[in-house]
């Protein structure tokens, strides 16, 4: 009996090995998994901006519209319209991005610089979110 156990423990600890090996490969890969994208559409009139109601450890922030008019992206820590910005805004016609190092918990920001009505927001967070 105890010769079996013998022979048999260099397969149970070669076993356990490759299962923390696969485990920690896992959790290494995990961060990835974390990254998250919203999407919103505001219809603002011309400068007006919108604070989006969530806020996340923010990677990017980002302003759209279909018809190429002026928009700015950006962040704030209040959630409230027309509250201070974290940074400055990012300037564009049609699109508008601005990246952020996702350290700080932010709420993103866009806004209409134009005659435009309706502008779509995008924002990225989590670890391993796609910047601008």
């Amino acid at each position: 009996m105890l010769i079996s156990a013998r022979r048999h423990a260099p397969r149970a600890a070669a076993l356990i090995c490759s299962s923390l090996a696969l485990g920690l490969a896992g959790l290494a890969a995990a961060p990835g998994a974390r990254a998250a994208q919203n999407s919103f559409a505001y219809s603002l009139g011309q400068n007006v901006q919108k604070t989006h109601p969530e806020r996340h450890s923010l990677y990017s922030a980002s302003a759209y519209t279909s018809r190429g008019t002026a928009v700015s992206a950006a962040a704030s820590t209040y959630s409230n319209t027309g509250a201070p910005l974290y940074a400055n805004w990012d300037y564009g016609y049609g699109y508008a991005c601005h990246y952020y190092s996702g350290a700080n918990l932010l709420y993103p920001v866009i806004r209409n610089n134009a005659s435009t009505t309706t502008i779509l927001g995008t924002s990225t967070w989590g670890s391993g979110a796609a910047g601008c």
